[in-house]
């Protein structure tokens, strides 16, 4: 009996030491990659994707009359077919392996229990003498490790399946954006009630105002120079008009001194954009195809010998 206890006992902690190697946790690392596929690419027309703004004012001594206009911008856009690939790599971090190496070594221990009992059953001493094996121990031992064999084969099975990589295919469109150009039926807007400020000398000056339904607006620029601040050198002035909650500003520059001079009227023109847009392309339609001139008869146009 004490030699069936151990078998046991060894048995059962080799179990409990197998069920984390066969609960094999897996690392999953995704990869998406997008190919082009034949197919029509389909134009779905234009998308507004971006504003620009443009300024004229007219400085008259200590006022500044500013009139903005909004420019909307589009882009085409058109539907490419892709073919959208998503692999997915799975890694047991070689929990597998050690799955069979168990699986060997508790399949050759159930084995080599049922190959030979003896080494695995007690002798027992009779009354009158005799020598006897109980071989019960060494088939309980070797049936507990065979059962522990088929628990890490099922693992190794379960685990191999479960780390196997997989790659999906997709058909798909991908949206691609055409080159920036003015909006088909949308011209010019005034930039209407918005808030607006000029900015000058660093921020040390600002002047709100707020544009009107024709996007018009006046600022009325100080009385007097700030003594804080030094004189600017030159007839000019840098300033800056911002549209609140816009990204974009529009530079122009100012006469001085308009505080202790009359200045003559002094009129610009400013806008965001480095250069102007482009009209809107019209579709472009293939060229019909002349028709082939029939080819004249045989003998046509030869002069008669006689």
């Amino acid at each position: 009996m004490p030699g069936r206890a151990a078998s046991l006992s060894l048995a059962a902690c080799l179990t409990i030491a197998c069920v984390p190697i066969a609960c094999a946790p897996i690392d999953v690392t995704t990869t998406h990659a997008q190919h082009p596929r034949p197919g029509p690419v389909l134009q779905l027309g234009e998308q507004l994707v971006d504003r620009h703004f443009t300024v004229d004012w007219v400085q008259m001594g200590g006022r500044v009359l500013v009139e903005l206009r909004e420019q909307p911008v589009c882009a085409s856009v058109s539907h490419v077919p892709v073919m959208r690939i998503e692999a997915i790599e799975r890694k047991a971090r070689g929990f597998i392996a050690w799955d069979f190496v168990l699986l060997g070594l508790t399949g050759g221990l159930a084995a080599l229990a049922f190959a030979h009992p003896q080494a695995f059953s007690p002798r027992l001493i009779s009354g009158d003498g005799r020598e006897i094996v109980d071989y019960k121990v060494a088939y309980v031992t070797g049936g507990v490790f065979a059962g522990v064999a088929t628990l890490m084969l099922a693992a190794g099975i379960v685990n191999s399946i479960k780390a196997v990589d997989e790659t999906h295919y997709a058909e798909a469109y991908d949206v691609e954006l055409g080159p920036e150009q003015g909006c088909a039926g949308v011209d010019e807007r005034p930039l209407a009630e918005r808030e607006l400020e000029l900015v000058m000398a660093n921020r040390a000056i600002v002047i709100a105002a707020r544009s009107d339904a024709e996007g018009r607006a006046r600022f009325q620029l100080p009385q007097a120079w700030p003594e804080a601040l030094a004189l600017p050198e030159g007839p000019e002035l840098a300033a800056t008009i911002t549209i609140v909650g816009e990204p974009r500003s529009l530079d122009i520059d100012l006469r001085v001194p308009w505080w202790d001079a009359m200045i003559d009227a002094h009129t610009g023109h400013a806008q965001t954009r480095e250069r102007p847009l482009e009209g809107p392309r019209e579709p472009e339609m293939p060229e019909p195809d002349e028709p082939d001139e029939p080819e004249p008869p045989a003998g046509f146009g030869r002069q008669d010998p006689r």
